[in-house]
């Protein structure tokens, strides 16, 4: 898979874990 997309998946599912939209 694209490495970005990777790293906006591991972005948005950090921000549901911890609540933290600057996260």
């Amino acid at each position: 898979m694209d490495k970005i997309l990777l790293y906006q998946v591991d972005v948005f599912t950090n921000k549901l874990f911890t609540g933290n939209p600057a996260a």
